[in-house]
């Protein structure tokens, strides 16, 4: 396994809906929307151009506190861990 595959396998597939990285691209496109006459009504917005992962973990802590248990940091694969 590639270092890129394990960074999908562990780090973007289980806490990204879409399942996928976002690129520059993406980022790029949601600047060129936000400077666009069609956003002239946006202002003082926080926009997370993130494939839905920072909802997707939010969810999840909130299942997790729900049930009881702890959130806590995995340091050895250093990745978000609920117990």
């Amino acid at each position: 396994m590639t270092p890129r595959d394990y960074f999908l396998k562990v780090f973007v597939e289980p806490y990204t809906p879409l399942k996928r990285e976002q690129t520059p691209e993406d980022m790029s496109r949601a600047v060129v929307f936000l400077v666009s006459e069609d956003a002239k009504n946006i202002t003082g917005q926080a926009l997370s151009v993130d494939g839905g992962s920072l909802i997707e973990l939010t969810m999840k802590y909130m299942e997790y506190k729900e049930e009881g248990k702890k959130y806590y940091a995995d340091k050895e694969r250093k990745a978000d861990r609920y117990v």
